[in-house]
């Protein structure tokens, strides 16, 4: 489906290794994306004699697999069942996807199929990037012939889902695909639904924050095709101001989102009116059919006197997603010629080394091992302890390992057991840990009389983040311009919505619980780690934590995470 920059790493263990076969017939050679609920690799199918995109269910928090096996290791109790739901709406959205195969704005679905206890979606192998990336790259703003090419063609892919009584539920700038060739693909229909437009219906909340109308808040409303064209105002609106609209749920009490044209005077009236039409926050004011939408955009084109077959210049597209044969030869020469260079400086230097002199290493090679090379992975080796270490028991030997006890293991199960993830999405990071710590003291408490942070004494859920290659490079640090968003809501049951907490003992009125309770943020080089406090009076219950860390100067989110969960400390 995607060739994707953002993460083609296969150093993840919960990944299928390259060369693992499918069906006896798709050949697995890297990971080209990973979400929430599964992960997406690149395979070879001899069949076809081309690349195909294979997308695993795997929902993250939930599903595990051990290093040296394909095999998902199936949760037990309430996960089970709850991993197995996911897994039937995971095969119903490839059977759904599979009859728009022939639409050329639709990603296509060539088979899908049960193994190593989870399901497999094979897709045709896109080459180009998301909507999202594509504005970055052409300087943060589209141009009207852009919008107008890329508008169309979604509204082409959505009449086609539409006339299927099916709507998407999920239109943003990461699930619209640019291809090389300026073909517009929709992609990912995991939020996809059935509706019957006859009456109020019970759906689940599935949404995008900024892209999502205010109906989709909510489990039981009138969604329908207008829902997908507020997602797609909204996406259109991020695509010609670089700018990602206000949430409709805060628009629907006090709407002070700016017009198009005011925000990029570059953009014509016409196009601006459209878009905004097209996010109204009522329903009523709003397109009701795509084919409504698509006339008030030609009409306003044709008044404007812009040409109606729009031709994007090839030279728009970004050269990094061109295929350029002679420039990877020449790149992997050079990288054959490095090492062999490499390989002939450190046999020369060892040839020249004194055999009798002891190397310590220095404090800035402290964390160099013996390595070893095992399935094409380096692991580090402990170097080697001395009998009489291994003989004295002394507690500040790191290489002296602990085996735990059987009340500590059943103690940390029980600390396990607090923390329960239902369902998780990020975007450029994984999780990697998300899990209680009682009496973390880590965190911080807003002083409403001084308007300042004081520390925290309780306890902390710990949320690990690994970066995904495209940050890698340019890791986020801490600065006096760092800025982030945090949400913390609880699960209201009788409304079906996730709310801000309010009332908890000590609290403002005014101020919710992610207010009150500042996290504790750690940079590192590879990860990012946040400590979110747990207030003693904290009910258990179903709780959503939402965090983006932004660009101080575009308030763009550089990664961020969602997490649902259930925290179980057996307080009421």
């Amino acid at each position: 489906m995607i060739e994707s920059p953002s993460n083609r790493s296969m150093s993840n263990t919960r990944c299928l290794k390259p060369g693992v076969i499918l069906k006896e017939r798709y050949k697995i050679e890297e990971v080209i994306g990973a979400g929430g609920f599964g992960i997406t690799y690149r395979a070879w199918d001899p069949l076809l004699q081309a690349y195909v995109a294979i997308k695993e269910y795997y929902p993250s928090g939930i599903a595990t697999r051990s290093v040296d096996s394909s095999k998902v290791c199936v949760p037990v109790g309430n996960e089970k069942k709850e991993y197995h739901r996911g897994l039937v709406r995971f095969l119903k959205e490839a059977q759904d996807v599979a009859r728009f195969q022939a639409e050329p704005n639709i990603v296509s679905i060539y088979d899908y199929l049960e193994e190593n206890d989870t399901a497999y979606m094979v897709m045709e192998y896109l080459h180009g990037c998301t909507l999202k990336r594509y504005v970055l790259d052409h300087g943060g703003r589209l141009d009207t012939d852009h919008i107008i090419h890329i508008c169309l063609s979604v509204l082409d892919a959505l009449a086609i889902v539409h006339a299927s009584d099916m709507i998407h539920r999920d239109i943003s700038p990461e699930n619209i695909f640019i291809c090389e060739d300026l073909t517009v693909k929709l992609i990912d229909f995991g939020a996809a639904k059935q509706v019957y437009l006859d009456g109020e219906q019970t759906m689940s909340v599935v949404l995008k924050p900024g892209y999502a109308p205010p109906e989709q808040y909510a489990k039981k409303d009138k969604q329908g095709p207008w829902t997908d064209i507020y997602a797609l105002g909204a996406t259109l609106y991020f695509a010609a101001t670089g700018e990602k609209p206000e949430e409709s749920f805060g628009r629907a009490l006090e709407d002070t989102i700016k017009p198009v044209c005011v925000v990029n005077p570059e953009i014509p009236m016409y196009l601006s009116k459209v878009i905004m039409q097209a996010m109204s926050v009522k329903i009523e004011d709003r397109y009701p059919t795509v084919e409504a939408m698509r006339e008030a955009l030609l009409d306003g084109a044709t008044q404007g006197e812009v040409r109606s077959i729009y031709t994007i210049p090839k030279s728009s597209i970004p050269k990094r997603y061109l295929q350029t044969g002679k420039k990877l030869r020449g790149i992997v020469l050079i990288l054959i010629l490095l090492i062999l260079g490499g390989t002939i400086w450190m046999l020369r230097l060892k040839m020249h080394q004194p055999e009798n002199i002891a190397v310590t290493p220095t404090d800035a090679s402290t964390e160099e091992k013996t390595a070893t090379q095992t399935d094409g992975q380096i692991s580090t080796l402990p170097e080697p302890v001395s009998e009489a270490e291994q003989t004295t028991g002394n507690s500040d030997n790191s290489m002296v390992m602990h085996v735990p006890t059987k009340e500590e293991l059943e103690e940390q199960q029980k600390l396990d057991a607090i923390l329960n993830v239902t369902s998780s999405e990020t975007e450029r990071v994984s999780i990697d840990v998300f899990e209680y710590m009682e009496d973390g003291n880590l965190g911080g408490v807003m002083d409403s009389s001084q308007m300042a942070t004081d520390p925290y004494y309780g306890d902390c859920a710990k949320l690990g983040l690994k970066y995904y290659d495209s940050l890698l490079a340019n890791p986020p640090q801490m600065s006096e311009t760092f800025t982030y968003s945090f949400t913390f809501e609880k699960y209201d049951s009788e409304t079906g919505i996730y709310k801000p907490i309010y009332g908890l003992a000590g609290m403002e009125s005014t101020w919710d619980y992610a207010t009150w309770f500042t996290p504790e943020f750690h940079f590192d080089k590879d990860a990012f780690t946040l400590y979110i406090p747990l207030a003693s009076d904290l009910e258990d219950g179903k709780y959503k934590l939402y965090f983006s860390y932004e660009d101080p100067n575009t308030y763009e989110a550089l990664f961020q995470v969602t997490i649902e969960f259930w925290l179980n400390r057996g307080i009421s």
